[in-house]
């Protein structure tokens, strides 16, 4: 067979570049050639796109499964929305990487769905720059029915980071994943009342130590995460 000009090397490049998107967007920001810029991991940078440039797509080596993945294979990734595939598809999520070491996935209906009971997890609940975290389980979060977590929680008031026990009583969650030590003002990390699935949110009680700092026991709009 006859050898390639340059121009048509140049041109089969160009074509190969294109097909894979071109310019990809880094976590920062950045925008790369895949197929020129040898100081960034193309493969890498393919998984953390800008999702509003190619929703719900996944590069050829597959989407991440969670935020915690990501944050994983780039430890400088910021906050921001990625594509991932918890095991039900490609979704588009606003992972949390600034708050308690990162890596937290929100719990939309479908990352709720491909959780199991074997692998060990964490959950978040964030109210403004405030939290809590719950105790390591297996415990799988669902939207339609609730679970007690005993054990140790903690939290940040937004000044400072401590934990309480929390034993467990009648009083349980009427969905996700929390605990309480009982009815009135003891100490509880408790989701109740009101619940928004479609944005992962949900109403959590939390008379003491009332780190989110209100002045009623239980706070909307707190947002849920799990890692």
């Amino acid at each position: 067979m006859g050898t390639i000009s340059a121009f048509s090397a140049f041109f089969i490049a160009t074509v190969a570049v294109g097909a894979c998107g071109g310019l990809l967007e880094t976590g920062s920001g950045r925008r790369v050639d895949a197929g020129v810029d040898a100081g960034v991991d193309a493969g890498v940078d393919a998984r953390r796109r800008d999702a509003s440039r190619d929703a719900n797509a996944c590069p050829s080596r597959g989407c991440p499964a969670s935020c915690a993945t990501i944050l994983a294979e780039d430890a400088g990734t910021p906050d921001g929305t990625y594509v991932i595939d918890p095991g039900t598809g490609p979704i588009q999520v606003a992972c949390l990487m600034s708050v308690d070491g990162g890596g937290w996935t929100p719990l939309l209906p479908p990352v709720a769905a491909a959780l199991d009971t074997v692998t060990s997890r964490v959950y978040l609940y964030v109210y403004g720059t405030t939290w809590y975290e719950a105790p390591a389980s297996t415990l799988a979060w669902s939207w339609s029915s609730g679970q007690q977590l005993t054990g140790t929680y903690s939290y940040f008031n937004g000044m400072t980071a401590s934990s309480y026990p929390c034993a467990g009583s009648s009083e349980v969650p009427q969905f996700g994943v929390g605990c309480s030590d009982g009815p009135g003002p003891t100490f509880k990390t408790l989701p109740y009342y009101t619940e928004d699935p479609t944005d992962a949110q949900c109403e959590v009680c939390q008379d003491h130590p009332n780190a989110f700092g209100i002045t009623v026991a239980c706070a909307t709009g707190v947002a849920v995460y799990v890692r």
